[in-house]
């Protein structure tokens, strides 16, 4: 399971249910699976920018990553933690 924490301004009546895919173009979609593989194949947690749509206009994440694991130690899938960097990236573009 994938368990996130997408800081979007969306209420959760709009993120329950949701996986940080559905945000995404397919090709994001498919580049944010490779981290979440990176993040398994080396057991750590890691930090990478990607992209995402809401409502309807794209937006940059700074996303960290890493694996999950339950109360016994055991490894049940990976985290997210995203934060929209869009504005401070354009900001320092300007």
């Amino acid at each position: 399971r994938l368990a996130e924490i997408l800081d979007l301004g969306l209420g959760a009546d709009e993120m329950v249910g949701r996986v940080a895919s559905s945000f995404m173009t397919p090709a994001e979609a498919r580049m944010a699976a490779e981290n979440d593989r990176r993040v398994l194949d080396e057991m750590r947690v890691m930090s990478f920018e990607e992209r995402f749509i809401l409502r309807g206009q794209e937006h940059l994440a700074l996303s960290t990553r890493g694996p999950l694991r339950d109360e016994r130690g055991q490894l049940i899938g990976t985290f997210l933690v995203a934060r929209d960097i869009t504005a401070r990236v354009e900001s320092e573009r300007a």
